[in-house]
C-alpha cells in the first residue's frame, strides 16, 4: 500500500449552506490511498423492504379490489384518507387530484397491488406506497408526491416541488428543474446510462443513502452513477449528496472498456451554466467504479463547495479513484473545500 499525504489550499474559508450546514472548515491534510486490493466486494442486492404501512390522520379509509373501485374511490377520499389495494392488476393509474393533506394508495402486500405506469400530472399530496409498477412513473408540476417502497422500471420528476422518493427499486430515476426534494434509501441499478440524473434549475434537495449499482452501457452511452447537469433554467444548487454506495460489477465492463464511456463513472457534476454549482456538500460517499478522472468531478463550483469524508476506490478493471474540481468563471471561488478524502489521482 502506498499511502501520500496532500496538503491542500483551494480558497478556503468559511461555509454557510443555510440548514444543512453552518460551520468553519479548517485545513486539513488529506489522505489519499492508492491501493487496488482493497477495492471491496460488490454488495448483495438489499431485500424488499418492510412496509411502512399508511395510516390515515381523517379516520377515512377505503379497501378496493379493482381498478373501478379504485377510480371510485380516488373520487370520494378526502385529504389524510388511505385507499388500501388488494392483490390486483390495476391498470394504468392517471391522476390530477389535488387535496389539501397527503392522500395515501397502500398497497396491502408490498409488490402484491400492480400498475402497469403512474402519472402524477399537476397533483398535490399524493403518496404511493408498496406497489409493483412495470413501467415508468413520471410525476410532472406536483406538489408534495411521494413514492416509497414501490418498484418500477424508471421514475421522472418533472417542475416538481417537495418530492420525496424513498426506498424504491428501479433502474434509473431523474429529477428535473424540480425543488425542496429528498431521494433516499433507494435500490438503483443496471441501467443502460445514468443511475440518477438531476438537472437544470434543481435546489434544496438530499441524496442519502443510496445504493447505485452498475450499469450495463452500450457502446455510445455515458454512464454516470450522478449525473448534473444545467439547462437554459440554471444549474443544480444548495444540496447535500451523503452516505451513497457506489459500485461497478467488473462482470459486467464491456471488453475494450478503456473508453470512459463502457464503464460506470461516479459523480459527475458538469455542463454548469447561470451562477454554476453552489451551496453544496458532497461527504461520506464509498465510490467504488472504474474511470479515474471521473470518479468525482465537480466542472464549474461557483463558491461554497465542501468535499469531504469521501473514499473513491478502483475497481479490479480500472484504476478508478479520481477526484476533479474545476472554478466556474464568474463564480467568487469561496469556500472551495476538499479533505479529509480518500482517494487517488487527485486533480484541482
Amino acid at each position: 500500500m502506498k499511502l501520500m499525504i496532500v496538503a491542500l489550499g483551494l480558497s478556503l474559508s468559511s461555509v454557510a449552506l443555510g440548514a444543512n450546514l453552518s460551520s468553519h472548515v479548517p485545513i486539513v491534510a488529506d489522505l489519499l490511498l492508492n491501493d487496488s486490493s482493497a477495492t471491496p466486494s460488490p454488495p448483495t442486492p438489499p431485500l424488499p423492504p418492510a412496509v411502512e404501512r399508511c395510516s390515515s390522520t381523517s379516520g377515512n379509509e377505503i379497501t378496493v379490489q379493482n381498478r373501478s373501485q379504485l377510480l371510485t374511490a380516488l373520487n370520494d377520499i378526502a385529504g389524510g384518507g388511505v385507499i388500501f389495494l388488494e392483490n390486483a392488476d390495476y391498470g394504468a393509474l392517471v391522476t390530477s387530484k389535488e387535496f389539501s393533506s397527503q392522500v395515501c394508495l397502500q398497497s396491502i402486500q408490498q409488490y402484491g397491488a400492480r400498475f402497469s405506469s403512474v402519472t402524477i400530472s399537476r397533483s398535490t399530496h399524493i403518496m404511493i406506497n408498496g406497489f409493483d409498477i412495470e413501467g415508468e412513473l413520471e410525476a410532472e408540476r406536483s406538489s408534495y408526491a411521494a413514492v416509497k417502497n414501490s418498484k418500477m422500471s424508471s421514475a421522472v420528476f418533472k417542475f416538481s416541488d417537495n418530492a420525496r422518493y424513498d426506498g424504491n427499486d428501479s433502474r434509473y430515476v431523474n429529477f428535473n428543474d424540480s425543488s425542496y426534494f429528498e431521494i433516499t434509501n433507494n435500490y438503483i441499478h443496471h441501467a443502460s446510462a445514468d443511475l440518477l440524473h438531476i438537472k437544470g434549475n434543481a435546489h434544496h434537495f438530499l441524496v442519502e443513502n443510496n445504493s447505485l449499482y452498475d450499469t450495463i452501457p452500450d457502446a455510445a452511452a455515458h454512464s454516470d452513477a450522478i449525473q448534473m447537469t444545467g439547462n437554459r433554467n440554471g444549474t443544480p444548487h444548495d444540496f447535500v449528496l451523503r452516505g451513497n454506495y457506489v459500485f461497478d460489477d467488473p462482470a459486467t465492463v464491456q471488453p475494450g472498456a478503456e473508453d470512459a464511456d463502457k464503464k460506470l463513472q461516479g459523480f459527475f457534476l458538469a455542463d454548469a451554466n447561470g451562477d454554476g454549482y453552489y451551496n453544496i456538500v458532497i461527504e461520506d460517499n464509498l465510490i467504488n467504479a472504474s474511470n479515474t478522472s471521473n470518479s468525482l468531478i465537480v466542472a464549474g463550483a461557483s463558491h461554497n463547495v465542501v468535499i469531504r469524508n469521501n473514499t473513491l476506490l478502483p475497481t479490479a478493471v480500472g484504476s478508478g479513484g479520481g477526484i476533479r474540481v474545476t472554478e466556474f468563471s464568474g463564480g467568487t471561488h469561496q469556500g472551495i473545500v476538499v479533505t479529509k478524502n480518500v482517494a487517488d489521482s487527485p486533480r484541482y
